[in-house]
């Protein structure tokens, strides 16, 4: 009987062993392909938005406002692919306090501004299309920069929140959900979800203005007026790109909230690592909503990829040297040039004959 109860019980710790090994085995394999994919969205991340932010600052056609916008976009979004590609290596060598809050501040401040960024675009899109003629006027290159200037001290303030009363401490791991305490935590998604709904009412208004104005028109003014047509093209896109940052990024903020109040475990445990792909991807998504919208977007990232050149070289008037003329010919010339023939006279040149008044 002891010797039974010996193997038992040894059979049972093998096979719990097993499972342990099984289960770490697919951990690490999980880990290591979630760095290979977050890896490559980073590097696509980085050289898609990159093409954006050159096309923006090469071609005079893209540089209004809602381009300077979608610049500052872009580079927001471009900072959220190195930081996720230096956040891995700085958490590996160094996965301490100082270095776990210095990655949430940023990561907060770019999903701020981003957030932030696209409110702006919003109100300057339903300013566009309802007060047309005062919006030259309004979105002045000055006011423009003041703007996105604004925009990012606004985001690091609200960020900076997140490094109030944190519980690094008590977390254990690096999570933002975790680290962060509720009241700050509630502060920051509550203006974010509060800037959503304001984009959401503001381009409901803004479609309302663009069927207003083209009901006022003719079929014949409505094809004909195509400042109207890329305005509409414009703010369209627009709101497909806030559209795609409430999908990609609402669910990941709800989660976060569930992980504050209910714990790391269960459900939202364990679809948080696609919720994070799902947002890094968002930044991804941009450029190539860009491309495929936008006619302007496409043609510039054509010529950059091809590296084609926009300097308008000067036209260069042909000369032949093989039958460039003489120095006594081109004088000759030029005299013939300055003299005034009256129709019914004959001129006579060197080494000329005249016949009846026709040069022979």
């Amino acid at each position: 009987m002891a010797n039974s109860s010996t193997d038992n019980f040894s059979t049972y710790t093998n096979d719990e062993n097993k499972q342990e090994a099984v289960a770490l085995y697919q951990t690490v394999i999980f880990a290591y392909i979630s760095l290979t994919l977050y890896a490559i969205l980073a590097i696509i991340t980085i050289v898609s938005n990159s093409f954006v932010m050159a096309s923006v600052y090469k071609f005079k056609n893209l540089q209004s406002s809602t381009h300077w916008f979608i610049a500052n976009i872009a580079f927001v979004d471009l900072t959220t692919g190195v930081l996720l590609i230096c956040g891995t290596v700085l958490l590996y060598l160094f996965n301490n306090r100082i270095s776990c809050l210095v990655l949430i501040f940023l990561s907060f401040a770019q999903f701020i501004e981003t957030n932030t960024m696209l409110l702006i675009v919003t109100v300057e899109r339903f300013t566009a299309v309802a007060y047309a003629t005062r919006f030259k006027q309004i979105f002045t290159t000055r006011f423009v920069k003041q703007l996105i200037a604004g925009s990012w001290i606004y985001s690091f303030l609200i960020s900076c929140t997140a490094l109030i009363s944190e519980r690094y401490a008590h977390a254990g791991q690096c999570l933002s959900e975790l680290v962060i305490n509720r009241v700050s935590l509630i502060i920051i998604y509550g203006q974010i979800f509060g800037s959503l709904i304001l984009m959401i009412f503001l381009y409901i208004r803004t479609y309302y203005w663009i069927r207003r104005s083209a009901a006022m028109k003719t079929t014949a003014e409505r094809n004909n007026d195509h400042n109207m047509k890329r305005i509409n093209r414009t703010t369209s896109i627009m709101c497909i790109v806030v559209v795609t940052f409430m999908v990609c990024n609402l669910p990941f903020a709800l989660n976060s909230l569930v992980v504050d109040f209910r714990g790391y475990y269960g459900f939202a445990a364990k679809v948080r690592p696609f919720l994070i792909f799902l947002v890094i991807g968002n930044s991804a998504m941009n450029p190539w909503i860009y491309a495929y919208r936008y006619e302007d977007f496409r043609t510039a990232f054509k010529k950059l990829y091809s590296c084609r050149s926009t300097v308008v070289h000067p036209q260069v008037e042909h000369v032949d040297i093989v039958n460039r003329p003489t120095a006594n010919a081109s004088s000759s010339s030029t005299k013939t040039r300055n003299l005034k023939v009256h129709p019914t006279e004959t001129l006579n040149l060197p080494g000329t004959a005249t016949t009846s008044g026709v040069n022979t």
